[in-house]
This record gives structure tokens, sequence and C-alpha cells, in this order.
């Protein structure tokens, strides 16, 4: 073979392995391009269910805290803590709900946008954020007042409700839909060509949401008057949001233990009772002591979705349960 034969092959050879090399840059970016999603953090299960309604189709979503899990005594692992370096957004309750998520967000080197639920509780919420005018949306309607008389600021006006120290402000779905539209928005911000999936995702979850409030509000009616013990102040939003009584608390919001002064006093509302809860994840044992020899039914109470399928349909579930966990109980 002449010289002149060699040097062309060469050339066709080297051609051809270059030609290659760019088929398998181009697949394998495209490949990479197919299978990579926004990823968003979320800390607890009903948070991580608002939001997969929400990105559905657009992002992927990961629950830090598992329903099993304290959300008060967490602590972030490794893998934790690369997940929301890496996330685009990361949206949480409050910072006093997960502290410690909290404080390792004030302290990690970071760009991604954090939402935080809490400053947006409820429809005509007043918010730090309100004179950012990038942060202005037209909030999606809650309900049609004029087709539900049994609307929550109508009813038991008189009954004093402490929202601020409640700090499972999700129970009241009036919240919930609202922060489907602040997910939407901020997602939008993110991720613009797939703005309308968010905004269409959020405009089907909060219809299905505004069907269920006044659902639950049917079913719990019967049982508004009844007075009942629960295992911690976890509840406040529930209540207002059905108009039944202020629940009766034990412990504290964050569940710290009772003095003995505490369990002394709400033994003695014990009499007038018709239900006391306890709580899935949570020892009996005081709400034992607390109706030991009474004629009081018990029931228990799963507020965070401790037995339920995380994903989409945690939060529409874990709202239906709880309803029927206090008609079941408070019914005679």
């Amino acid at each position: 073979m002449n010289r002149f034969v060699q040097r062309l092959l060469f050339t066709s050879i080297c051609q051809l392995l270059v030609l290659i090399l760019v088929l398998i840059l181009v697949i394998g970016g495209t490949a990479r391009a197919a299978n990579t999603k926004l990823q968003v953090v979320t800390d607890i299960a009903p948070v991580h269910s608002l939001v997969s309604m929400v990105v559905a189709g657009g992002a992927e979503t990961t629950l830090l805290i598992q329903p099993a899990q304290s959300p008060h005594a967490f602590s972030l692992k490794p893998s934790q803590r690369r997940a929301m370096n890496q996330a685009q957004l990361i949206v949480l309750m409050s910072e006093a709900f997960t502290p410690s998520l909290h404080r390792y967000l004030e302290t990690a080197k970071r760009d991604n946008a954090v939402l935080i639920l809490s400053e947006h509780n409820g429809p005509h919420s007043h918010t730090p954020h309100e004179n950012n005018p990038e942060s202005d949306h037209d909030a999606t309607p809650v309900l049609d007042q004029s087709s539900s008389s049994t609307h929550s600021a109508v009813l038991n006006e008189n009954e004093q409700y402490d929202l601020e120290n409640d700090l499972h402000a999700w129970l009241n779905p009036e919240n919930a839909i609202d922060w489907l539209d602040k997910i939407a928005t901020a997602m939008a911000r993110i991720d613009p060509p797939n703005a309308n999936l968010y905004k269409n995702n959020a405009a089907m979850a909060i219809q299905q949401l505004a069907a269920l409030h006044i659902e639950l509000q049917e079913s719990l009616k019967p049982v508004r008057s009844r007075e009942y013990i629960v295992y911690h102040d976890a509840y406040q939003h529930f209540a207002k949001s059905y108009a039944l009584r202020p629940p009766i608390a034990i412990a504290l919001s964050d569940a710290r233990s009772p003095g003995a002064a505490k369990l002394r006093a709400i033994r003695a509302q014990a009499m007038k009772v018709s239900c006391a809860f306890s709580e899935v994840l949570h020892d009996d044992a005081i709400v034992d002591m607390i109706t030991q020899q009474l004629p009081i039914k018990r029931g228990i109470l799963d507020p965070i979705g401790t037995n339920q399928s995380t994903g989409e349909s945690l939060y529409p579930n874990l709202m239906r349960t709880l309803a029927q966990q206090f008609v079941d109980c408070l019914s005679d």
C-alpha cells in the first residue's frame, strides 16, 4: 500500500472517529437533558403532597422528613444537605416547625429560591413579600361564598381559636388552597417554559381541595357543639375551619409534656367532653391518665399523614381521614 493510500485511509478513520464521538456527545447530552428535571425539596409530607400536585410533569420533589419522624427534633443527613443545595426551590412550612432546616439555610452557601408557606396563610394574609411586585399574583378564589352557608368565618364567631401558636396551618384547606397558587407562581419564575403547566396543575388541585373542603364541612356539621380533648395543640386551624369547638389540648403545639398543674386542669375539663384523642407517634399514657374512670369515647388522630402513602394523594386523604376520626368519636 503506497504512502498516499495510507494517508487517505488514516484521515478517513480519524474523521469517522470524530463523527462517532460527536454522535455520542449529542445523544448523551440529549438523553441527559431529557432525564434532567428541576428539583424541589420539601420538609413535611403534607407540603410535599401539595407541591407534588403543582409540579407534576415538570419537576421532581424530594421529601426530607418522613411522616414517622418528628419535624421538631429532625436533623439533616449529608445527603439531604446536598439535596437542599442542588434544588432549584425549597418549600418549607415555617421556621418554628422545622428549626433545624432553617438553621442550615442561614449558614449554607446556595443560590436557590425558598418559599415559606406560613407567610401565606389564607387568601387574605398580609406578608412582608406583598409589596414586592414580583410576588404579586392574582389569587384564585378559595370558595364561592354564596354557595356555602357553612363558611368558618360565619359560624361559631364567638369562639376563640389560638391560631398564632398552632404551627399546623395545613389543617385548614383554605391555607392549602392559597399555597397551591403561591407554589405555582414560584415555579413559573424558576421554569418559565412550563409556567402554564404549573398554573393548570394548581387550578385543578384548587378545585379538588375546594370541593373537599365543602364535603368536610357537611360531614362535620353534626358534631360542632361537642367538646373534646386532643393530645397536643395541633388542631386550632382545623377546628376554626370547620366551626368545631376549640380543642382542649394537653400538650403545646410542639408536643412538649405538660406540667402537673396543667394535667389537673385538663382532668377537671375532661368531665364535660365527648371524646379524648390520642395521636399517632405519641404515647397514650397521658391521655389514659386524663380519662381514667371517665365515660369518654377515645379516638386517635394523625395530623401529618403517618399512615398515608406520600405523594399527591396524601393531603386530601389526610384531611378526609382526620375529619372522619372527629365524626366517629364525637357522634353519639
